[in-house]
């Protein structure tokens, strides 16, 4: 108990100066796993994103920018699958880690759709024990300076949402590996141009009067479609 008492003050004083001094993020390199976990814990209710790989880490503030568009492909993916009457569970930006690894984040939105059966039930995630989610929101507005594919990789995430401020990529796991694809591997009917098409459309109306006509479109197409 003493040990962890002085170490905690010690990492609060060392780096919320720099956190400030710097901007939207700071790099760190060679910092142990326990360091990672105490960071977590100390900073479990600031705003910030926190990604760990194998001894670097990275420390970043999230802009309204990052928000905004990350709130859309949220309403955008939620909206789809309410008016497929599909189900769904969202665990927001939680915590995936493993200690085995070394590596560990928080996606923008992490989703279980294919397992959402399995994560239905409140509790507590263990990672050891349940699926990896099905599919993730990746905001890359400020290009961070730590790749988080690979790690999302690591943890065997199947399929990445990721948007760079200008594109939207569809990354499916492959062999180990992410590649772009045109097409959605959870929703196979869902090509990412009709995504980004509404993505580009709320700069000309609301966020409601988006999701609004996204649904229109949802509806319109034919059950063949959707199968």
């Amino acid at each position: 108990m003493a040990t962890q008492v002085q170490a905690e003050p010690i990492v609060e004083a060392t780096l919320a100066p720099t956190l400030e001094a710097v901007g939207d993020h700071l790099i760190l390199s060679g910092v142990p796993w326990r360091t990672y976990l105490q960071l977590l814990r100390l900073f479990d209710d600031r705003h910030l994103r926190i990604t760990y790989d194998q001894g670097a880490l990275e420390i970043m503030t999230l802009s309204a920018e990052h928000e905004y568009f990350k709130r859309l492909l949220d309403r955008l993916l939620t909206a789809l699958v309410e008016t497929l009457g599909w189900e769904l569970t969202g665990l927001g930006s939680l915590t995936l880690k493993r200690s085995k690894l070394q590596r560990g984040l928080e996606p923008d939105e992490c989703y279980w759709i294919q397992h959402e059966a399995e994560l239905r039930q409140p509790k507590r995630y263990n990672i050891h024990r349940d699926p990896p989610p099905d599919l993730v929101i990746e905001i890359d507005i400020t290009h961070p300076s730590l790749d988080r594919l690979p790690i999302y990789a690591a943890l065997g995430v199947p399929e990445v949402w990721r948007y760079d401020g200008a594109a939207l990529h569809f990354h499916i796991l492959t062999n180990g590996e992410y590649t772009d694809k045109p097409r959605s591997q959870v929703f196979p009917f869902l090509a990412v141009t009709e995504v980004a098409r509404f993505i580009d459309l709320r700069s000309q109306v609301s966020e409601v009067e988006t999701i609004r006509q996204f649904r229109a479109w949802v509806q319109e197409r034919s059950a063949a479609d959707w199968l």
